[in-house]
């Protein structure tokens, strides 16, 4: 009865492992457009210093919310940048791909106005 019980829990404790490797190999965001006008989203590899080639590309309309998810490579994270009319939107302090993108944590929302640009929630 005992090693059926630690079956049950190594089981479980595999499978935990399991889903928690999984999101922080392809983390998920959603982005909210919350400005006026049509932005485009580009999404890169959570472990992409340069930048170079989005892993995923979308344009949102105004008003429109999606969720979006990356190859993390590990890191649990993926890059964004917001293009309007072809120009970052948001400007970064942190030197992530020269300025032009941010780095957003699994499970976390992004929205976006024209305005104030981007914030995390």
């Amino acid at each position: 009865m005992l090693f059926r019980h630690l079956a049950v829990l190594i089981i479980a404790s595999t499978a935990t492992a399991f889903f928690a490797m999984d999101a922080a190999a392809k983390p998920k965001i959603s982005v909210e457009n919350n400005s006026n006008m049509r932005v485009k989203v580009l999404i890169y590899d959570g472990d992409d210093s340069v930048c170079s080639a989005p892993d995923q590309t979308k344009t949102l309309g105004a008003g429109e919310t999606k969720t979006l998810k990356c190859n993390g490579g590990g890191t649990g994270r993926c890059k964004v940048q917001v293009l309007l009319q072809g120009k970052t939107l948001c400007d970064f302090e942190r030197n992530t791909c020269k300025r032009k993108a941010m780095i957003i944590k699994n499970g976390r929302h992004l929205a976006v106005t024209r305005g104030s640009g981007c914030r995390i929630r």
